[in-house]
């Protein structure tokens, strides 16, 4: 166990939320991107070992927003691109995720260093930053996303080729965190991939409202700035040189092996298993990710309380009440798209709208008077809605 060394700023993410959340994002975006920056600046040197495999703490984070409501990107850009890329060490992968692009790049960082008792390790470690999710990944690869999947599991990166033979990158470690809209992973995310494989193994952290609107950033800012990011840099400077294993304190155990029966026999089953059934399946694995990431925050320690696993259970069983409505519209037929939008389109207005208001709204989508007659029918139809056709208005029950 290492000596418990604190950090200058008392507690990283406190201070680093702080710092931060003067913008316009929820609180709760600021934290989540401070979370994936310590994960990205432990990398594959920390593990917690479970016996015959290692959980090691890097984090793949998907930040899902409207367009332009909560400056997803530059929201990143606090963590990451401010703080991060001030740290020694730190290597960036592509842009575009190819396999080829993403093996050549982990061929070119790979380092040894020193463990404690002795001996030496390997990692090829690659944090990518991404503003456009689908520019970034193609959710069409397989092979690429299946590539994804071993990683995030600490497993081997390898493909046999006709030229080369077997590639193989033997320890790779990847941090990802990018952005993106309901609307594409909708259009973009087929039905089967949601739950399972890939993004079982994902945080999405969910948006749709500015907590505070802000339009001179400047005059929002603390005024002692630039000296707390400088604290922050060099408390992240110091995190990413913790190495070695983390350590479950008994009283850690005891609330885990409580937790784990618990989620298992009760709290799983009120998760919709069809669309989450992989991450019911991961949580346990993302409780002690994200538990690692917490005590890191805190000092040196490597050293994982059952206050840090109760926290971090709840942090991720708090994004889940809004992952239903990141997925609701995957794989959904044109039909209930359109029925999303008129209800969206109601909510703009108190629930209540003129007839031709949001006819000439839903032509924009859907042309054929037919097609619009039938979903007002379906949402009629399905207590959704009402029509009054003497004051020609469409109402929003109040089933949601």
């Amino acid at each position: 166990m290492m000596t418990d060394f604190k950090r200058e700023t008392g507690d990283w993410l406190t201070d680093f939320v702080k710092t931060t959340e003067w913008g316009e994002a929820p609180t709760h975006l600021y934290f989540w991107v401070g979370i994936s920056t310590i994960a990205a600046a432990l990398r594959r040197r920390v593990w917690l070992d479970m016996g015959t495999f290692q959980w090691y703490p890097n984090l793949y984070t998907l930040l899902v927003a409207p367009p332009g409501v909560v400056a997803k990107s530059s929201t990143v850009d606090l963590g990451f691109s401010q703080l991060l890329k001030k740290i020694p060490g730190i290597n960036y992968g592509p842009s575009t995720m190819t396999w080829q692009a993403l093996y050549d790049n982990f061929a070119e960082v790979g380092e040894e260093f020193p463990i404690p008792g002795g001996g030496m390790s390997q990692q090829f470690a690659l944090t990518i930053v991404s503003s456009e999710f689908g520019i970034t990944l193609n959710p069409k690869d397989n092979e690429m996303i299946d590539q994804l999947v071993h990683i995030w599991d600490g497993r081997e990166m390898k493909k046999r080729t006709k030229k080369d033979g077997e590639l193989l990158i033997p320890t790779p470690c990847l941090n990802l965190i990018a952005c993106t809209t309901p609307a594409w992973i909708a259009e973009n995310m087929p039905k089967y991939l949601i739950g399972g494989g890939l993004t079982s193994r994902m945080i999405f952290v969910y948006a749709d409202k500015k907590a505070r609107y802000i339009a001179y950033p400047q005059d929002h800012m603390p005024p002692d700035f630039i000296e707390r990011q400088a604290r922050l840099v060099r408390d992240l400077e110091r995190i990413s040189t913790l190495v070695g294993g983390f350590t479950l304190t008994p009283d850690a155990k005891i609330w885990g092996t409580k937790w784990y029966e618990n989620f298992h026999r009760n709290e799983s089953s009120k998760l919709d298993a069809t669309m989450l059934g992989g991450y019911i399946a991961r949580k346990q694995t993302l409780v002690h990710k994200v538990a690692m990431c917490l005590s890191a925050s805190m000092g040196d320690s490597l050293t994982i309380t059952a206050e840090m696993l109760e926290r971090s259970a709840a942090l991720l069983t708090q994004l889940e009440e809004s992952m239903p409505l990141i997925y609701s519209q995957v794989g959904q037929t044109e039909d209930a798209s359109g029925a999303q939008l008129v209800l969206s389109f109601l909510d703009r207005f108190n629930g209540t709208a003129p007839f031709t208001l949001v006819y000439r709204q839903m032509h924009k989508n859907f042309p054929s008077p037919e097609k619009f007659d039938d979903i007002l029918h379906g949402l009629i139809n399905a207590g959704y809605i009402t029509l009054d056709r003497q004051t020609g208005t469409i109402t929003r029950t109040t089933i949601q």
